[in-house]
């Protein structure tokens, strides 16, 4: 259960949210001034994002919050493992309780995807345990509550991004616009070029700039990771 790249290792045995590629894109495409000097990953589940931004940025202090305490205990011990260890802090509460002393310069998410009527109806669901449906679905944290918070959090001239559903960006936009954040990255992601686009990497600052998109692949139609993904991967993967 231990998953090792160039610079860290990661134990995602007891953690509900493990190393994914979901996870590994946000922490690969997450861009900011490379004079960071504070990083906040919201729901850091193993801390593979937290880890991955200790990598990218190598003066900031790196916190992780996780509502749910085997994920933040294995985050934890992580965080300790890793060369980054004295920068790097997990902090065991919900997102809507947690009140630092500092703003961030950067915060991430990879967030809850299925809204409570999706969970109500059984889609996606059926087959993982309650605790995993807590934290997959939006009981505990909505797209709402995000976007105010990291809105709160977040410092003048930071930058907030998430990794959610393609056909969530629009909504996830307006909402992030009402709680006075404006998007200027989207970078929108297929597995393979002939299917659909299933995820979104979304940037947001307070701020209102150009907008930049992007695309990009995972797989070759064979199954090998497309040179696209293998790019923006190769600072982290063995």
């Amino acid at each position: 259960m231990i998953f090792r790249f160039k610079e860290f290792e990661v134990r995602h045995r007891d953690s509900l949210l493990k190393v994914n590629t979901d996870a590994v894109l946000l922490g690969a495409i997450t861009m900011h001034d490379a004079n960071t000097n504070s990083v906040l990953d919201i729901g850091t589940g193993c801390g593979v994002i937290a880890l991955m931004l200790a990598q990218k940025f190598p003066n900031a202090i790196i916190h992780g919050i996780e509502p749910d305490e085997a994920s933040c205990n294995e985050a934890a011990f992580n965080f300790e493992n890793a060369s980054f260890a004295s920068r790097m802090k997990t902090y065991h509460e919900p997102l809507q309780n947690f009140h630092p002393e500092i703003h961030y310069d950067l915060i991430v998410s990879n967030p809850p995807y299925f809204e409570v009527p999706e969970f109500e109806k059984g889609n996606n669901t059926q087959n993982i345990s309650e605790r995993r449906k807590k934290l997959a679905t939006q009981f505990t944290l909505n797209f709402d509550e995000l976007a105010q918070h990291a809105s709160r959090l977040l410092e003048t001239k930071g930058a907030f991004f998430v990794i959610i559903p393609a056909n969530a960006g629009e909504k996830f936009e307006a909402i992030c616009i009402s709680n006075g954040l404006h998007k200027f990255h989207t970078t929108r992601i297929q597995s393979k070029s002939s299917s659909a686009f299933q995820r979104v990497v979304l940037g947001f600052g307070k701020t209102k700039r150009s907008d930049i998109e992007t695309s990009l692949v995972i797989y070759n139609e064979d199954g090998t990771r497309h040179p696209e993904y293998i790019s923006i991967t190769k600072d982290f993967y063995l």
